[in-house]
């Protein structure tokens, strides 16, 4: 009896299974990446760094996760100005034109005080080492099964 076809069905299954491992992975890294790029000036800003002034809003995009928007922002003391700042870590709904009070930090605006911004990309990095140990744990200890 020929066993050929059994083995280059197995052989094609396991180069699918070490695509989906690796999709899965890179995917999970992904995440982690845009997640953390901003991580640092968030928490800087959630804890009193940055610079206190105000935020012209210019324009407002929404999606499923909320709205964000972006503005020119000019500091209480007028030293720090910067246009096409970015947020969404204001707690009303303004409109175009409204100027709010923000802390600006690592190029993007925050809310002034008790930004929670910080938390929200810990989540999606927690999230994506997830997805990474999940695929190399499922990678490591799937075993073939004799036929």
């Amino acid at each position: 009896m020929d066993n050929t076809g059994d083995r280059d069905n197995a052989g094609s299954s396991a180069a699918r299974a070490r695509r989906a491992t690796l999709f899965l992975v890179l995917f999970g890294l992904f995440v982690m990446a845009m997640s953390a790029r901003g991580i640092t000036s968030a928490y800087q800003a959630a804890h009193g760094g940055g610079v206190v002034g105000t935020l012209t809003l210019a324009t407002r995009t929404c999606g499923k996760a909320g709205c964000g928007y972006t503005g020119s922002f000019v500091s209480d003391d007028g030293r720090t100005r910067a246009t096409m700042v970015e947020t969404d870590d204001i707690g009303s709904d303004p409109r175009i034109g409204d100027r709010v009070k923000a802390r600006y930090a690592g190029g993007r605006a925050y809310a002034p005080e008790d930004s929670h911004a910080w938390q929200d990309a810990v989540v999606f990095i927690l999230a994506g080492a997830a997805i990474v140990v999940y695929a190399l744990w499922r990678h490591f200890t799937h075993r073939r099964r004799p036929t």
